[in-house]
């Protein structure tokens, strides 16, 4: 064996160099067939290594991704759990905020009322107003109206007092929650409640609008007291009612009378006693009024028909009193009845056109009772004329006090008022007009003109003062 460091043979096997002293390497010898097997080997090893390195690889991939995959449906998973949760909170407080507002109490106060449950709609409606949302009016006559449907008396009385109490209530408001309480009473028949409730409210609104549950008590017209000479005692209903009395005095049996015209009181002591009945037979209290009458003086004349204008045939008579003092006189020239004046006989037809009559009762001593007046405008088959206008003009004026007589005299003065006739108009819209011009004339028969000018409407005979500004542009005012 040679070393391979000095090239000096050695002994075989040794590890050292005796003469330098490197170290020997023994290399064995192989057999090329167990080295290509060795190597076969190894590759194989090594192949198998590369191959369980690349599945450990994916393995890993897999699992990375897998865990990537995991994590990013755990935030998924997470955000709509929680968004389901943020919005599961707020419908939650939208709801429970809704189910305490007052469009829902009212909505429930709806629907509960459309299946008969006012009781429960009105519950509903008494939380609507303790959330305090300012329509407190509003409210209260809903619930009122609920609580009527219910027939409790006690809450409608209740609201009522309450719409009253609150500054912000309308008048109409007001009339609204008394409204209810009288439909409640009516649906129950207790009109007499409803009659006492609306006198107690005095509110007139409320008033007209069920006038025909009141039963108020009734007005005289004429006072009680001592009278000398016959009396017509008129008696006064204030919304419609009908009137019921009775006379206690020595020639009446006090039997009750449904009241129509004035009541007659001659010579005696008279107490009447009256009352209101409406459409639902709810009596007023009563009223009673006591007249002491004496025949010592003339009585007082009552006229039929009314003043006013006719277009047929019509009788005009006077009611006459038996017993009066004296003895019934007329005029139609606007002076006081005397002795010499016509005597009342029987009635009569009035006359075609204007007429004025003034009647009285004149005793032999000539003392006169009260003059009544009466003034009629007759138009039935004839033609209304100047003349008829121009009297018209001067009756008015008459009633008015402008002048004494139907001769235009004017009180105080030593002359007359005098109407030229302008000729007939049509004044559109109005009709057909007389028109006059009226003038002064004094005792020594001076005329002037006094700026005023009359229309008189041919078919009424109704008096205007008339003027006009300007063409086709005219103003008339009633002289009555």
């Amino acid at each position: 064996m040679i070393c391979p460091s000095c090239k000096r043979e050695i002994e075989e096997g040794k590890l050292l160099c005796e003469y330098c002293g490197a170290e020997i390497h023994i290399v064995p010898e192989f057999d090329s067939r167990v080295e290509e097997s060795i190597e076969e080997t190894m590759h194989a090893i090594t192949d198998d290594l590369s191959k369980e390195e690349a599945r450990e690889r994916r393995r890993m991939e897999l699992k990375e991704r897998l865990i990537r995959e995991r994590r990013k449906a755990f935030l998924v998973l997470t955000g709509v759990v929680l968004g389901v949760a943020i919005a599961g909170a707020f419908f939650l407080h939208q709801y429970v905020s809704y189910r305490h507002s007052e469009g829902y109490y009212v909505g429930a106060a709806y629907k509960s009322a459309a299946l008969g449950k006012y009781h429960e709609a009105s519950d509903f409606v008494q939380k609507a107003l303790g959330l305090q949302s300012g329509n407190e009016i509003s409210l209260l006559l809903l619930k009122e109206q609920y609580d009527s449907l219910n027939g409790d008396e006690g809450a409608v009385l209740s609201a009522i007092r309450e719409v009253g109490e609150n500054d912000a209530h309308t008048a109409q408001e007001l009339v609204t929650a008394y409204s209810h309480y009288v439909l409640l009473c009516e649906s129950k028949g207790e009109y007499e409640k409803i009659s006492d409730f609306l006198l107690e409210t005095g509110d007139e609104l409320l008033l007209s609008r069920y006038r025909d549950y009141v039963a108020d008590v009734v007005s005289f017209d004429t006072p009680g007291g001592n009278y000398e000479g016959a009396i017509h005692v008129s008696i006064r209903s204030h919304y419609g009612e009908d009137v019921y009395y009775r006379i206690d005095s020595p020639s009446h049996t006090g039997e009750e009378t449904l009241y129509t015209e004035p009541i007659l009181l001659e010579n005696g002591e008279y107490t009447i006693t009256a009352y209101t009945r409406n459409r639902f037979h709810v009596d007023s209290d009563e009223l009673s009024e006591t007249y002491t009458v004496s025949k010592n003086r003339p009585g007082i004349p009552v006229i039929y028909p009314p003043s006013g204008t006719y277009h047929e045939e019509t009788e005009i008579r006077v009611e006459e009193e038996e017993g009066t003092a004296g003895k019934l006189y007329y005029t139609t020239d606007g002076s006081d009845p005397t002795l010499e004046s016509h005597l009342y006989e029987g009635p009569f037809s009035m006359p075609a056109g204007t007429s004025y009559y003034r009647f009285a009762y004149i005793s032999p001593e000539g003392e006169s009772g009260e003059i009544v007046e009466a003034s009629y405008i007759l138009s039935e088959g004839t033609s209304f004329t100047e003349e008829d206008g121009r009297q018209s003009i001067l009756l008015s004026l008459l009633q008015k006090g402008e002048i004494a007589d139907t001769l235009g005299t004017i009180p105080g003065l030593e002359a007359a008022f005098s109407y030229q006739y302008l000729g007939l108009h049509e004044i559109k819209d109005r009709g057909s007009f007389f028109l006059y011009q009226e003038s002064i004339i004094d005792r020594g028969g001076a005329v002037a003109l006094t700026g005023r000018q009359f229309a008189v409407n041919a078919n009424s005979g109704a008096v205007y003062l008339y003027n006009e500004p300007s063409p086709g542009d005219y103003v008339l005012v009633p002289t009555a």
